[in-house]
């Protein structure tokens, strides 16, 4: 009841060092809310054996209605990164512990790639690049388009540095 659960969308599963699993919902909190205002969020629930999942606090709760989509969660670095969808553009979180507190970079732009980058999502490569995939959407579709790789390296500080994929046609 504490979230807008017509909502709830776009899971994603992952696993800590324990062995613990946790499941992030894309939705909003509606306990919350102060004249309309209902901030968006990302419900977090967890599970031990998959099957039972029981609800914890949120991952996320953003200063704004709009609802961080199609989020992804990796370790890179020493360091923890949430990605998510916001209304065209693509914004990361970093954080030193597995589950926040998030913070934006310092003095960098927090964006994955640029605008109309949708739903990447990343992998650590075998030689220790971040690989984002992702789309741009295709003039004559509705949703969908073209998948575009890059690149990412951290920074001293954890903010990321993103560049064309050089091998990414070699990868389709």
């Amino acid at each position: 009841p504490r979230y807008h659960q017509a909502s709830a969308r776009d899971p994603k599963v992952f696993q800590d060092e324990t062995g613990r699993f946790h499941m992030l919902l894309t939705t909003s909190l509606m306990d919350q809310g102060e004249n309309g205002f209902h901030p968006g969020c990302l419900a977090r629930l967890t599970s031990d054996d998959l099957l039972t999942w029981r609800e914890e606090e949120p991952l996320v709760v953003l200063e704004t209605q709009v609802q961080p989509e199609c989020s992804d969660y990796f370790r890179y670095g020493g360091r923890y990164y949430l990605t998510y969808g916001d209304t065209g553009l693509v914004r990361y979180f970093i954080s030193d512990q597995p589950l926040g507190p998030w913070r934006a970079p310092q003095g960098a732009d927090n964006q994955v790639v640029g605008s109309h980058y949708r739903v990447p999502k990343c992998a650590q490569w075998k030689d220790g690049r971040l690989i984002f995939a992702g789309f741009y959407i295709d003039k004559e579709v509705e949703w969908g388009g073209t998948i575009h790789f890059y690149q990412a390296q951290a920074r001293p500080d954890g903010s990321l540095e993103f560049a064309p994929l050089p091998e990414g046609a070699a990868l389709l």
